[in-house]
């Protein structure tokens, strides 16, 4: 492949905290090829270690549900401005649109006229909702990288650019060990099970879910003593929102890597979303749960196509492990579900051995150098 132009500025915008690992292996590579590459937009700790200028950081970016999006939507349009400003003074040779549909599609259009190549990756779930979405991304964006396989043939049917690069935890998870002596210094004895906790990694989250969770682990505690808790807190939240929200509860706080807790987990309850996915590629059994504001889950029935939340399950296309959504999520049905995952081992092989395929079909090698790859040959053919 004869490649003339190389990428020396970058503008990535990442404001989901799921985004910013991902988003680091990308930069990774084109370091690789221009080492004073110059990077700056949204992103969070891993990017900024790549020497990402965090003109915002996303731990205050990522909002989730109307309602919480309709609730900020002062900082979000002044976020939307002094972004457009940068990239119309600062000129970056191209632009990597990470996730965070609804506000990364309005800048695409927005900075459109600039003629600055725009590369998107994680796909917006068109295929679920918003298919009106299609339109944008093929007027707006040079090339599309998608994380799962049937969304190559999706998109690619509306005439977009797409390109199945697999998902990022194919090669920060398969096929590795994680050693599980390190949990030992947050007192988890690997020879009692482990239940272990994803809350979420957004703080409007953590408000309705760990209530809740917190109920379960009381519950947990008084049927069966010996089962050990872990609620792991998400790097993104700040400690002091997490000992405000967690007072009695500082025994089972979890701050360390978590794959390698969940890699020790004997079942884990996950709030949906990326981290669902993340246990999936662990291959543990788990309990998917998740709750918004009455009027985002509303709006959000009316609009899906969706059976499923859980990503496991969508691929699945039947419901592989249990959802507790909105009123379902309750102490008393979460444990429930918990106890079914531990003491039901009638469905576990089937289960577990389809979790298996699923995910292996996610995995492509070198999905970070096939995305610098292609970016630089679309904007090679641009400039030929």
């Amino acid at each position: 492949m004869l490649q003339t132009k190389k990428i020396k500025h970058v503008c990535v915008i990442a404001g989901d905290p799921s985004g910013d690992v991902h988003g680091a292996h990308i930069l990774i590579d084109l370091k690789r090829r221009s080492p004073d590459l110059k990077i700056f937009g949204i992103g969070g700790n891993y990017m900024a270690r790549e020497g990402m200028e965090l003109i915002f950081h996303n731990r205050n970016t990522a909002f989730m549900g109307f309602a919480e999006v309709i609730k900020h939507l002062g900082f979000i349009r002044n976020m939307f401005q002094v972004l457009e400003e940068e990239i119309e003074e600062r000129r970056p040779d191209a632009i990597i649109l990470i996730d965070y549909p609804g506000f990364n599609l309005k800048l695409a259009e927005k900075i459109h006229h600039l003629n600055i190549p725009v590369f998107y990756y994680i796909a917006p779930q068109a295929w679920a909702w918003k298919e009106n979405r299609v339109k944008l991304l093929k007027k707006y964006v040079k090339h599309l990288f998608v994380i799962f396989p049937f969304e190559e043939p999706f998109f690619s049917q509306f005439k977009i650019p797409t390109t199945f690069v697999g998902h990022p935890f194919g090669h920060s998870i398969l096929n590795r060990e994680f050693s599980v002596e390190s949990l030992a210094r947050f007192g988890i004895n690997p020879d009692f099970p482990l239940i272990s906790f994803l809350p979420g990694s957004r703080e409007q989250e953590l408000k309705r879910h760990l209530p809740v969770i917190k109920k379960t682990v009381n519950k947990i505690k008084e049927k069966y003593p010996h089962w050990q808790i872990a609620i792991s807190k998400a790097p993104m939240i700040s400690t002091e929102f997490w000992l405000e929200n967690m007072k009695g509860f500082e025994k089972e706080t979890y701050n360390g890597n978590v794959d390698i807790l969940l890699s020790g987990s004997t079942t884990v309850a996950v709030a949906s979303g990326t981290a669902s996915l993340q246990v999936a590629f662990h291959k543990k059994p788990m309990v998917i749960f998740y709750k918004v504001s009455s009027i985002s889950y509303l709006i959000a029935r009316s609009l899906t196509r969706l059976k499923y939340i859980g990503m496991i399950n969508i691929l699945n296309g039947s419901e592989l492990f249990p959802e507790l959504i909105q009123h379902k999520l309750t102490a008393e049905s979460l444990l429930k579900k918990i106890e079914d995952q531990i003491f039901n081992y009638s469905h576990q092989p089937i289960k577990m051995a389809k979790m298996k395929q699923l995910i292996e079909k996610l995995f492509k090698k070198d999905s970070s150098r096939i995305i610098t790859d292609t970016m630089l040959e679309v904007m090679n053919k641009k400039e030929s």
